[in-house]
């Protein structure tokens, strides 16, 4: 969106807040579950292997929800 050359610092916080959003899940990925590369050959393969690593992400967060 252009806001007509305006200085605006709501539509700078506007991708920082998301970026926060994004590296908060990857940094849990890569610390505790141990992801730093993929282990296999060709995209099929490392998008199904990344796709386990959401699953396991999505359980560890709904177990974590529960027990709040």
């Amino acid at each position: 969106r252009h806001d007509g050359g305006r200085d605006d610092h709501r539509s700078a916080a506007r991708p920082a807040a998301h970026r926060a959003r994004v590296e908060h899940p990857a940094a849990m990925m890569k610390q505790q579950l141990g992801f730093r590369r993929v282990r296999h050959r060709g995209r099929g393969r490392s998008e199904f292997e990344f796709a386990l690593l959401l699953t396991a992400y999505n359980i560890k967060r709904s177990l974590s929800l529960q027990a709040a």
